[in-house]
Order: structure tokens, then C-alpha cells, then sequence
């Protein structure tokens, strides 16, 4: 979360320089307009963005991705490279949610926010419920008796009721009050203030609506120089206005603070060529943002590759010959499936062939064992752990956090409601490591509305008593577990 807030922080402000130092003196409000609203989503949804980024390497995947694929095989987890135990992974359980207490504090300010725009919001339609309304073209004028400038939101134009009754309201005011009402500016606003209450940490929003206000009056002044073709005049009545405020933060009106700037661009010239270049210059700006600031991922179209046999396999007097190097490549050839997901697995080999292929790797040299296709180690017998706690039990329940394996058959979170955490003897956290595609696998194999964040293994105390004592007599009759080299970096658990 915190790479992404940062991304689209970085994001707006450099968008936001890039209006302020070479559009905002431009004559092209219209397209003004676009871009600041525009840049505002782009940078919010930039950092979202997930660019898969090809590669020839192939990353490692999770063992415990395969023992959820093809379960039924009796394949278990290597303990040693997945496994931690589930006191160590809960020990936050004494310490403070910090996570809970920055989201209550995140809703606390947004909705402070929220109290703060909607009260906005009431003061000015109470302001029209009060006082009288007259239809005029597009528009409803608002007659209210406080002495203010004239100012515009939404459908509504405010304006003094007396000078409206003494016809001391210009048309020049009531067309640029008119050309925010066409032109829907208070949505505009309404947006800026919608993302204020929700990314209210963003210190460039403020700037946003700033720019955006400003671009609004020249959007307004501009239209009221086409129709009255007379700029010295105009702006001399804006000055006369300036005296009065309205203090409505959602409002378009003549208070605005940066004056100076209105009356600079009412004289300015239209350079279309200049104008154009501009934009044109947008795109790369565009471009570079996209790809610094969207998320890479490495494509896995292919994620496993079965290795080859080698042909440059050192046969010494020290390793095992090239008739025994056959022999092995061709007992493992006889074992290989593919299974439906497009992966390469060494299951169901016999007693004897695994025997077979177990004698002839302890014989190989180390340059033969870095390039096999099947590897022995030495078991470690893993003794249960024994219960949880009920604590620690309960917090199993929570299927956004763990998924459940009870006695190595996936469950719903809500079976362990039969369960008391006496009833176990043994139990398992695995941390997950999976690519988008396989969550998906996962999600749709089990059928399941949210991926859990850990793969949880759960085993009663009869059947952990009872695979205990069967590993124990498994390590007997083979003290190494054989694994299947399917990549150059990656094996999984055969047997």
C-alpha cells in the first residue's frame, strides 16, 4: 500500500509541474481542463498498472504450490524450506494491531473530511431553500441578502437581492456565472473535494483545486471578453467586486485570489503553433510516467522447463558411467506426467526404481549430483509440535488469512468449529509466494472468494502419533527423500 501511495504522490506532483511550468500560461483552457483532471485518475491508477516484463530466467515457485495441485499423491511439504511454526508467526497476537490502528485513524480523518464537504454542501442549498429563486435561461438566480460577490454552484447563481432588484447586476457577471453553469465547472470541484476526503494525506490535491479553480475563471473570462469584446472595462468591474467574498470553498466567484493572473492571461495572445508543440510534448512526458511509475512483474508463459540430459557429464572413476547416467535418465523417463496445469511432475515410482535411482545418485561425483534430474537427501524426521493455543486456534478461523488442511484434506475455515485445540497434535504455517496465475489455479480449485494469506496444515493427534511413527519406519527403509529437478533452479517433492 505504501509504494503505491508514494508512486501516485510522486506522480500527480510531477504532472502537476509539468502543467504548472509549461501548459497553465498557454490560451488552451479547454485542454487545460482535460489535463488536470486527467492527470489526477493517471496518477492514481498508474501505480496499479501491472506490465508483465519478459525474461529468460525462471523464477523459483512455492513446493506447497504443487502439493495443493496434485493432492492425492501422498506428496507433503520439505519442512525444512517451507515450514515455520505457528508460534513464531503469530507472535504479533502481544503486540499492538498497528495495521488496525493506522485504518482506524485513515477512516477517522476521512470521514472528519466527509462531515466537512457534505456541511459545505448543506450551508449552500440551505441558502437556497431560504431565499427566492427566479428561473433565468440555463440557470436558477439565488436573491440573498448578505452583501457578497457573485459567485455560481452547480445550477445556482447567488447574487444580491437588491442589486438585482436596482438592475445593478452586469450582464458581463451574470455571463461568466452563466459559462460555469454550461460548462459544469462544480462537478470539477465536487471531484477534487471527493478525492481530498478519500486520499485527504495527498499533499498535492490541495494545488489540484487550485489550478483547476484558476482554469475555471479563465475558461469564464474568456467568454465574456468573446461576447463584450471590451477587456479594460472588464477587468475595471472586476476590481469594483473584488471588496466582497463569499467564503464558499465549493463555489466559482470573482474573490478568487490570484487576480493578477486573470488580468495577465485576458491579454495574452493565442500562439496555436506553440500551443500545439505543447501538447505534442505531452506524449513522451506521458509515456516515461506509465512505465516509471506502473508495476513490473516477470512473465512465467512458460514456467517450467524439464531439464535436458546432459551430454558433457563428467564419467570418472570417481562417479557413476555413462551405461548407469542412461540407466538412471530412463527410469525417470518412465515416471514423468504432465499435469492439466502444464506442469512436469515425477510421481508413482516404483519400490524398486526408486531404489534403483536412489543407488546410482549416492555413486555420482558432485558435477554429476549439480546436474541429475533426481536428487537425494537425508530426511529429517519432523517431530509434532503439538497443539495451539486457543488463541492462536481461534485466529485460524479467518479465511482471508489461513487456508485450512485437516489432515491433509483442504477444508472451510468453518469446519474447525467441531474442533477444540486439544484435538491437535501437530501443526503448520506456510508462507505463500504465488504468481497471479497461481492464486487463480488455487481460488478456482477450491472454489474460494478470497485467497488466504497462509497455507495452514492442522493434524489430529491419533493421525499425528500415527505418521510419526510411519516416518520414523519410512526413514528406516530410506533414509533420503528424492526429489525432481524440473528446472535449473527448482525441484519439487517426489516421494
Amino acid at each position: 500500500m505504501i509504494p503505491y501511495l508514494l508512486k501516485s504522490i510522486l506522480c500527480m506532483a510531477i504532472l502537476l509541474m509539468v502543467y504548472q511550468f509549461f501548459l497553465e500560461k498557454e490560451k488552451m483552457h479547454r485542454f487545460n481542463r482535460c489535463y488536470l483532471l486527467g492527470s489526477m485518475v493517471f496518477a492514481a491508477a498508474v501505480p496499479l498498472i501491472n506490465i508483465k516484463m519478459a525474461s529468460q530466467s525462471i523464477p523459483a515457485l512455492e513446493y506447497n504450490y504443487f502439493s495443493l495441485l496434485d493432492q492425492g499423491n501422498n506428496q507433503t511439504i520439505d519442512n525444512r524450506v517451507l515450514s515455520q511454526t505457528a508460534s513464531a508467526l503469530l507472535q504479533k497476537e502481544t503486540t499492538v494491531d498497528w495495521a488496525m490502528a493506522i485504518i482506524f485513524l485513515y477512516t477517522l480523518i476521512a470521514f472528519m473530511r466527509l462531515l466537512r464537504f457534505t456541511r459545505n454542501i448543506y450551508f449552500i442549498f440551505s441558502s437556497v431553500s431560504k431565499n427566492k429563486l427566479i428561473e433565468y435561461q440555463s440557470a436558477k438566480l439565488v436573491l440573498v441578502q448578505e452583501r457578497i460577490a457573485s459567485y455560481s454552484f452547480l445550477n445556482y447563481i447567488f447574487i444580491n437581492e437588491e442589486d438585482y432588484n436596482n438592475r445593478l447586476v452586469e450582464n458581463e457577471i451574470i455571463t461568466h456565472e452563466l459559462t460555469h453553469i454550461r460548462q459544469k465547472h462544480s462537478w470539477d470541484v465536487i471531484f477534487v473535494e471527493m478525492m481530498q476526503v478519500f486520499f485527504w494525506f495527498n499533499p498535492i490535491l490541495p494545488f489540484y483545486k487550485k489550478a483547476i479553480q484558476l482554469n475555471h475563471e479563465y475558461l469564464a473570462d474568456d467568454t465574456v471578453i468573446k461576447t463584450y469584446d471590451n477587456v479594460p472595462a472588464y477587468q475595471q468591474l472586476l476590481l469594483e467586486k473584488i471588496q466582497f467574498n463569499s467564503n464558499a470553498s465549493l463555489t466559482s466567484n470573482f474573490n478568487y485570489s490570484v487576480t493578477k493572473k486573470r488580468f495577465v492571461m485576458m491579454t495574452r495572445k493565442i500562439n496555436l503553433t506553440r500551443a500545439f508543440f505543447k501538447k505534442l510534448s505531452l506524449m513522451p512526458v506521458l509515456a516515461a510516467a506509465f512505465f516509471t511509475f506502473s508495476s513490473k512483474t516477470i512473465a512465467q508463459d512458460n514456467p517450467l522447463i524439464i531439464i535436458p540430459k546432459p551430454n558433457n557429464v563428467p564419467f570418472t572413476q570417481e562417479g557413476v558411467s555413462e551405461e548407469s547416467w542412461n540407466e538412471l535418465n530412463a527410469i525417470v523417463d518412465k515416471y514423468i506426467n504432465k499435469t492439466k496445469n502444464g506442469h512436469y511432475v515425477l510421481e508413482n515410482v516404483g519400490e524398486p526404481d526408486r531404489s534403483r535411482l536412489e543407488k546410482i545418485y549416492l555413486q555420482m561425483n558432485k558435477q554429476q549430483q549439480a546436474t541429475s534430474r533426481v536428487v537425494f537427501d537425508e530426511k529429517i524426521i519432523h517431530k509434532p509440535s503439538g497443539q495451539p493455543s486457543d488463541a492462536v486456534f481461534e485466529s485460524f478461523k479467518d479465511p482471508a488469512k489461513f487456508g485450512v488442511w485437516l489432515n491433509g484434506k483442504k477444508v472451510t475455515n468453518d469446519v474447525l468449529d467441531k474442533y477444540r485445540a486439544s484435538d491437535f497434535g501437530d501443526y503448520w504455517l506456510s508462507n505463500l509466494n504465488y504468481t497471479n496465475k497461481m492464486q487463480q489455479d488455487v481460488m478456482r480449485r477450491f472454489n474460494l472468494s478470497v485467497m488466504y494469506e497462509k497455507q495452514l496444515e492442522l493434524t489430529t493427534k491419533e493421525v499425528a502419533e500415527k505418521q510419526y511413527e510411519l516416518n520414523i519406519a519410512d526413514a528406516k527403509k530410506h533414509p533420503y527423500s528424492m526429489f525432481f529437478r524440473y528446472d535449473k533452479r527448482t525441484m519439487s517433492y517426489v516421494n
